[in-house]
């Protein structure tokens, strides 16, 4: 008895073969949200990289926006003149501990600063938190890293 042959189109077996490894650098399944795809997009945008719209292609419409508006925020990011790091310092709060760091706050009795030079630290949502870059996004502050 002879088997049955099927035949592949060559463009389906290209196609496969160039996107070898596509899935890894692609977002997909717990990666899917939009915190994670704007800090992605910012990423690429501060840093120079080329916009890569296919990284969110598996991901539902509102992440495949975080990203593009990720992506556009850290590319003016990019442009922008350096500011200077915070100095170091400290800060008591009004149980008088002492804290120490970078870019230090004081917001509702709590005190947060950063741990590493260029840190900066934000009061939002009832939240005080500091980081690499820290910012409010969809109701938290997310900073790189994350």
């Amino acid at each position: 008895m002879v088997a049955a042959v099927r035949t592949v189109p060559l463009a389906l077996v290209v196609a496969l073969l160039a996107c070898v490894g596509c899935a890894s650098t692609k977002m997909q399944g717990s990666d899917c949200t939009t915190e994670k795809a704007y800090a992605r997009g910012f990423n690429d945008g501060k840093y120079g990289s080329r916009r890569h719209d296919a990284v969110t292609e598996l991901c539902a419409d509102e992440v495949q926006v975080a990203y593009r508006r990720g992506y556009l925020e850290g590319d003016q990011r990019r442009t922008e003149p350096l500011v200077a790091p915070a100095p170091y310092g400290c800060i008591e709060s009004p149980d008088r501990r002492r804290t120490c760091g970078y870019d230090c706050k004081l917001s509702a009795g709590r005190v947060a600063c950063g741990a590493t030079l260029g840190d900066n630290c934000i009061e939002a949502f009832g939240e005080l938190r500091c980081g690499d870059h820290c910012r409010p996004s969809f109701g938290k502050i997310v900073c790189i890293g994350d």
